[in-house]
C-alpha cells in the first residue's frame, strides 16, 4: 500500500480504508509537524495540532477531491490550524530553519570557530526576520523554501493563485533580505581584510 500515490490512498480512505489514511499518516506527519512547529514555536503547541490536523482530513475527508494534490490539501488545514492557534492567543518564537532532523543545526561539523559563530549569528538573524513577516508571507516562505512545496501546491493550499504565491515569495525574501543585509555586508567585508 506504500507505493500507491497520495491521490489513489485518499480515493480508498474516502470509500472506507482505513489502512489507507494510515499510511497518509506516516508519510506526512513529520512534515506537518515540522512545518507547525516553526509557526507556532514549541514542540508540545505542534503534536497537538497535528492531532487536530489529522482529525480535521478525517472529518473533511470527503471534501478532498482527487484532481487536487494531497499536499497542498493538508498544509491548508495546517495552515488554517495554526492561524486558528494564534487566534486563541497563543504565539511562541519561530524555530530554527536550520535544524537538522533532530533538533540540531546542519552542517555544523569541520567548520572552523569563526564560521561556527557566524553561521549561528546568521541563523538567529533569520529566525528573528521570518517571525516578523507578515503571516502570509511568513506561511508562503516556510511553505516553499522549508518544505519545498511548488507555487501551484501553495497556491491550493492558501486558495490564492499561484502568481500571488510568486508575489509573496518574492516580497518575503526581498524583507528578508533588508533585514539580513546588514550582516551579510559585514561578513563580506570582514572576508575581504582576511
Amino acid at each position: 500500500m506504500e507505493d500507491l500515490s497520495d491521490r489513489e490512498l485518499m480515493v480508498m480512505f474516502k470509500h472506507g480504508r482505513r489502512e489507507a489514511f494510515e499510511v497518509l499518516f506516516v508519510r506526512y506527519r513529520h512534515q506537518v509537524w515540522s512545518y507547525l512547529r516553526r509557526l507556532v514555536g514549541d514542540e508540545a503547541s505542534a503534536e497537538d495540532l497535528v492531532q487536530e490536523v489529522f482529525l480535521a482530513v478525517i472529518r473533511s475527508r470527503e471534501t478532498y477531491e482527487a484532481e487536487a494534490p494531497f499536499p497542498a490539501w493538508l498544509f491548508r488545514i495546517a495552515t488554517n490550524a495554526a492561524r486558528s492557534h494564534f487566534r486563541r492567543g497563543r504565539r511562541s518564537p519561530v524555530q530554527s530553519l536550520a535544524e537538522g532532523e533532530n533538533g540540531v543545526p546542519a552542517d555544523t561539523r569541520s567548520k572552523p570557530p569563526h564560521d561556527l559563530a557566524y553561521a549561528h549569528e546568521l541563523n538567529s538573524a533569520l529566525e528573528h526576520a521570518v517571525r516578523e513577516l507578515p503571516e502570509t508571507l511568513r506561511e508562503v516562505f516556510l511553505m516553499r523554501q522549508v518544505h519545498k512545496l511548488t507555487d501551484e501546491e501553495i497556491a491550493q493550499a492558501m486558495d490564492l493563485a499561484p502568481a500571488s504565491i510568486r508575489v509573496y515569495l518574492h516580497r518575503a525574501r526581498q524583507m528578508l533580505y533588508r533585514k539580513l543585509r546588514p550582516l551579510l555586508d559585514e561578513r563580506q567585508g570582514s572576508d575581504a581584510d582576511d
